[in-house]
C-alpha cells in the first residue's frame, strides 16, 4: 500500500510508470523509492512521531539527501555512539570506528576504500567504502528501520561519491620515460 498523496493517476504513471527499452524489457522507474514510499513502518513512523515529511519524496536525489541528514541526525542524538567517523561532507557517529586526521583517505591512494580506526583495538584499517557505509547505517536506529533496497542504493551512491572525492584530493601519479627505458624494469634501481 502507498502512503503517498497522488493528484491524479498519470502524476503516478510520471514518477513510478512502466518505461520500454530499446531491447524491449520494460522496468518501473524509480522502483527503489517506490519499494520506501510503500514501506509500512514509514507510516507507523510518520504517525507515531507526527513527521509526514519522508512520505512526501518524490526523487531520488531528494531520497539520498534526506536519508543521509536522518542517518546523521539519528546517530548524533544517540550516546552509545562516540566516536565520530568524517569522511567527504558527511559526519556520522559510531560505536566502533573513528577516522583520523586523513578523514578516510587511504595512504596508498586506494579511491575505493576508506581508512578508518577500529576503536576496539586502536589499530588503523581500510574497508570497501560501501561495506563501511552499511556498518554506520546499520549502527543507528533509523538507519536499521530503513529497508534493504534504500540501504544498497545508498551505499552504492556514497561509493561513487567517494571515489570521485578521492580521485580530486590525491595527487595523480605519471611515469615520465627517457631514452633508458630499460633501467624502469632494473629490480637494482
Amino acid at each position: 500500500m502507498i502512503y503517498y498523496k497522488f493528484r491524479n493517476y498519470e502524476e503516478f504513471k510520471e514518477l513510478f510508470g512502466i518505461q520500454y527499452h530499446a531491447n524491449g524489457i520494460k522496468s518501473r522507474k524509480n522502483k527503489i523509492l517506490l519499494s520506501y514510499i510503500k514501506d509500512k513502518r514509514l507510516l507507523r513512523n510518520a504517525v507515531t512521531s507526527g513527521d509526514f515529511s519522508l512520505l512526501h519524496i518524490s526523487s531520488m536525489a531528494e531520497l539520498k539527501q534526506k536519508m543521509n541528514e536522518r542517518i546523521m541526525n539519528s546517530a548524533c542524538a544517540d550516546e552509545n555512539l562516540p566516536y565520530e567517523v568524517r569522511f567527504k561532507d558527511y559526519v556520522f557517529n559510531s560505536a566502533l570506528y573513528r577516522t583520523d586526521d586523513a578523514n578516510g583517505i587511504c595512504e596508498d591512494g586506494d579511491f575505493r576504500s576508506i581508512r578508518y580506526i577500529n576503536m576496539e583495538n586502536e589499530r588503523v584499517f581500510k574497508m570497501k567504502v560501501g561495506k563501511f557505509y552499511r556498518k554506520i547505517i546499520e549502527e543507528c536506529e533509523f538507519g536499521k528501520s530503513l529497508p534493504e533496497q534504500v540501504k544498497t542504493y545508498l551505499c552504492e551512491e556514497i561509493t561513487q561519491d567517494w571515489q570521485v572525492y578521492v580521485m580530486g584530493c590525491v595527487p595523480s601519479n605519471h611515469l615520465y620515460v627517457n631514452d633508458n627505458f630499460e633501467r624502469i624494469y632494473d629490480s637494482d634501481e
